[in-house]
């Protein structure tokens, strides 16, 4: 039996693991994203718009949430790690 400490925690053990709701916020858009917290569910919000504020400064591809956009600069890392002219080590360092 697995001990949960705190009471966010049971209550999204109760959701995952069997689809019992206590009090969860839910989104009112999908209805299928659950959470404990208001920050949480505003964060979740940002992925039913269509704004994308967060911009790379790389190629101007725009995205919805902050996380997507620091996923998004691993592309771009393994591009300029392939150039032939600079030393791997170098641009791990300096880029």
């Amino acid at each position: 039996m697995h001990r949960l400490e705190r009471w966010n925690q049971c209550a999204l053990h109760l959701w995952y693991t069997h689809q019992l709701d206590a009090d969860l916020l839910s989104c009112p858009t999908c209805e299928q994203y659950k959470t404990v917290t208001q920050v949480k569910l505003t964060l979740h919000m940002k992925v039913h718009s269509d704004l994308k504020p967060y911009v790379c400064t790389v190629c101007n591809k725009g995205f919805k949430q902050s996380s997507q956009l620091r996923n998004h600069h691993v592309v771009h890392v393994d591009k300029k790690l392939s150039e032939p002219d600079i030393p791997r080590w170098y641009k791990m360092l300096h880029f």
